[in-house]
This record gives C-alpha cells, structure tokens and sequence, in this order.
C-alpha cells in the first residue's frame, strides 16, 4: 500500500511522461526560444542603426551640433530590450533543466558609481 506522498509523486512522474505534457512542454521551450532569438535580433538590428546614426552625428556634427534624440531613443530600446532578455533566458534554462547562469543577472556600473571608485 502506497503513502498519499508517494502516490502523488507516481502520479506526477506518470504525467510527466504522457505524450502531452511533453509536448506542451516542448512547445512552452520553443515559443520562449523563438522570443529570445527574436529580441536578440531586434537588439543587432538598433545596435547597427545606432552605429549608424552615431556615424551621422558625427558626420554633421562637423558642420553644426545636432541633438542626438533618436540615439538617445534607440539606446533606450535596446535597453529594454536587453532587461526583459535575462528573465527569458532564466526561464528558458529552467525549462531545460539546466541551471541558472552564474553572473547572467550582473549590471553595468553608472557612471556614479564609476566616479566613487576611481576617487
């Protein structure tokens, strides 16, 4: 005779191996690959945009000043975009049962913080 502990623990294993938790499983992993490979490419494609733009800038700049909004915007994106990626990345990790990134969840400096060490 089996403890209420134990038959939950075989009925858990027992779905864990159905044909649909599986799948669901799979598919829940794969929708979250595909949201992080798509972010990663959106942070390329501003990351060149902003290259490009910082070229501009600069280009322009020799002729008169020119404010730098849309570069100010698209760093603002990218930085988004690269704070809702570490979760995803945790999550997905998790899913797969491998263990979380040491040091994945680091943040840079400010440029406060910067100064208080070099002073």
């Amino acid at each position: 005779m089996y403890t209420n502990s134990a038959r939950q623990k075989m009925e858990t294993q027992s779905r864990q191996e159905s044909p649909e938790f599986v799948l669901d499983h799979f598919e829940e992993v794969e929708g979250l690959a595909e949201e992080i490979v798509t972010d990663k490419h959106q942070i390329i494609d501003l990351d060149r945009k902003r290259n490009k733009n910082r070229e501009a800038l600069r280009a322009l700049g020799k002729m008169q000043p020119v404010p730098g909004k849309d570069q100010n915007n698209i760093e603002s994106e990218i930085g988004k975009l690269r704070d809702n990626l570490k979760p995803k990345v945790s999550k997905l990790r998790e899913l797969e049962g491998r263990p979380e990134a040491k040091g994945f969840n680091l943040e840079a400096l400010s440029r406060d913080e910067i100064n208080a060490v070099h002073y």
